[in-house]
Parts: structure tokens; sequence; C-alpha cells
């Protein structure tokens, strides 16, 4: 199950660097040259990023979840989100190295499931 969602996930990241419509919706950091926060709508909630991978839903009652960046690492890239079979997925890039994650249920429990080649720039 796992190797399906990260072949997907590469092949519509790879897609949408070429400009071919995916599934994944591009997010980009605010303020788009160094980003601090990233703030996305996905299975009908509102998502709070932070550049450090800790994150929050907004509105309602207050979820909180942590990416588990290394110290010192940020989120300097745009963020891709889409949805697969209920669960949240994430692309996220730092450390010069895009990471695929998957938030599954309600408890908000993250998992790194994949980390690839450096993107291009």
């Amino acid at each position: 199950m796992n190797k399906t969602i990260i072949i997907l996930a590469t092949l519509f990241l790879a897609a949408s660097v070429f400009g071919q419509q995916t599934p994944f919706n591009e997010v980009k950091g605010q303020p788009e040259f160094e980003p601090a926060s990233f703030e996305f709508s996905a299975l009908g909630e509102r998502f709070k990023l932070l550049a450090n991978g800790r994150g929050q839903t907004l509105g309602g009652a207050v979820r909180r979840f942590n990416l588990r960046i290394s110290r010192g690492d940020r989120l300097d890239r745009v963020l891709y989100h889409a949805e697969y079979e209920g669960d949240l997925l994430l692309i996220c890039e730092y450390g010069d190295r895009p990471r695929l994650y998957r938030k599954s249920g309600p408890c908000f429990r993250i998992a790194c499931l994949a980390t690839q080649e450096p993107l291009p720039r």
C-alpha cells in the first residue's frame, strides 16, 4: 500500500513540476521568498503549517501535529497536498530533499513515507 502511494505521489509531483494537472494542490508559503507558514484547506478543514514542521487545524477544535523535521531545518519551498482514501498526503521539502507524509485517521497520526532525491530548482 505505501509503495503505491509513494509511486503515485512521485508521478503526480513530477507532472506538477512540468506544468501538468495533478490531484496535488500547490501551496505557496507566506511570505513567498522565505516562508514562515503555509495555509491550506483539505478534508473539510483548514490547516496551518509552520516552517519548523509544527502545524494545527484552524477554526473549531484545534488539533496539533508535528512533521518532526530536524532542528535547524525548515520547510523552504512550496508544499503540495492531496486527499487519498480519506487521508491527507503532504509533500514538503526541507534539507534539500522532498518528503512525503500521510496523515491518517482522526487522531492526526503523521508518518513520513518516503524521502527522494532533491527536486530541480
